[in-house]
């Protein structure tokens, strides 16, 4: 209902016992948590967080990786192609359908790769989630999902033990991403796009995290 395969017209239809969602926050640098988000069959990521270099803080697997729009040059770049090898499931948030043929060629490159969309209800349904958790119409805020809002409504309703680590705000010094430029700290970032016209809305959105984390018991 919610995610739809890219190829036909089929549902993803599978429940995941056990993951991990791994968030991309600085916060997650040189912690050494490679070998503990090893240890989980399903390992999902978001956008372009790569786990070559890395290995020692976010580990060398991905299942799963969540990919929004405003991405989607950046994972189909020549560079980045290695984090798909053992990647077995795409899904891709975005209001233009039309974007799901740009992964095409990437199948044709790994063919086990399952390509999958959130469907046209599922916007529509974070749309709704959005304004009933903080009395705002999304549209109207001007600001569009983050990957990690979808990343954590596919946890509640494909993962039972749920798992996540990463996702930032607890070291205010920390950059937006541990792969990316130093120079982006995370508050710094998360502060002027709660106050821009078209930002996202990162405090506000942790807010509803933590009560999801709660209701729906994340580890």
């Amino acid at each position: 209902m919610f995610v739809q395969s890219i190829n036909n017209s089929n549902f993803l239809n599978i429940k995941f016992k056990k993951a991990i969602l791994v968030g991309s926050s600085g916060d997650i640098k040189n912690v050494n948590k490679g070998e503990f988000i090893n240890s989980f069959p399903v390992i999902i990521r978001m956008n372009d967080a790569r786990t070559i270099g890395f290995e020692k803080d976010v580990g060398n697997r991905t299942t799963i990786r969540i990919v929004n729009f405003k991405a989607i040059g950046n994972v189909l770049k020549q560079s980045f192609l290695r984090e798909f090898l053992t990647t077995k499931y795409l899904i891709l948030s975005t209001n233009n359908p039309d974007d799901k043929y740009k992964f095409l060629p990437l199948q044709r490159l790994f063919p086990n790769l399952k390509l999958f969309i959130f469907t046209p209800k599922a916007i529509e349904y974070n749309d709704t989630l959005f304004q009933k958790y903080t009395g705002i119409s999304r549209r109207q805020s001007g600001t569009w999902l983050t990957t990690g809002w979808f990343a954590l409504f596919f946890m509640i309703h494909y993962i039972e033990e749920k798992n996540v680590i990463g996702f930032g705000g607890e070291k205010e010094k920390s950059s937006y991403h541990y792969y990316s430029s130093p120079k982006i700290k995370q508050k710094n970032y998360y502060i002027e796009n709660e106050r821009s016209p078209q930002g996202h809305r990162f405090i506000t959105e942790k807010k509803v995290f933590n009560k999801w984390i709660k209701e729906f018991k994340f580890i």
